[in-house]
């Protein structure tokens, strides 16, 4: 049966002996109703599936737009509330992905010291107690070319600069910097919370 009140479109069938084939009984294939834009099968796995690329390449996109391109593509409006859990998860998802690349810092540094004479690369991690997951803390990073830049071409002053990274965990980046001869900002190192 439809789900709009008042449609005479109906499909009968029953199931045949093997279980698996069903065989159409009665079919009034004219729908006398407006058609139906909810449907109760979109739920928020769902969603987040279908848009979790989109939400993955531009974190910050409003639900409304999600909203709109559901209907667009699909032809299904969805509550508002079902649309920022289907957001949510997909988000999750992303952070799962980028707690994934913690795990290969340690490999990363291992191929700097390899590749890289004079570099200095420290990871400073924490583990609360010995059965619990290793938890980042921070990363210092210096390469010597830097290093000899500040002793022989920058005025004997240190500073640092910070940003803030948009990432699922809130970290931020500090480099050490220094002055050149031309005023400008000459990196020494970073270090990454």
């Amino acid at each position: 049966m439809c789900g709009a009140d008042g449609c005479g479109w109906r499909a009968r069938g029953s199931c045949m002996i093997n279980g698996v084939t069903i065989m159409l009984k009665t079919l009034s294939d004219q729908h006398d109703c407006h058609r139906v834009y909810s449907n109760k099968d979109a739920k928020v796995k769902w969603i987040a599936s279908k848009f979790e690329k989109l939400v993955k390449s531009n974190p910050s996109i409003d639900v409304k737009v999600i909203g709109d391109l559901l209907m667009e593509s699909y032809k299904v409006s969805i509550d508002i509330r079902t649309l920022y859990r289907a957001k949510h998860r997909a988000l999750n998802e992303l952070a799962k992905d980028h707690a994934k690349c913690f795990g290969y810092l340690r490999r990363y540094a291992y191929i700097l010291n390899q590749s890289n004479p004079g570099v200095a690369v420290h990871i400073c991690t924490q583990q609360p107690h010995p059965t619990a997951t290793t938890n980042f803390q921070r990363m210092v990073l210096s390469f010597e070319p830097q290093k000899v830049g500040f002793f022989e071409g920058c005025r004997p002053f240190i500073g640092v600069d910070g940003c803030h990274l948009k990432r699922p965990f809130g970290e931020v980046l500090l480099p050490a910097v220094s002055l050149d001869a031309n005023n400008g900002l000459f990196p020494i190192g970073c270090l990454h919370l």
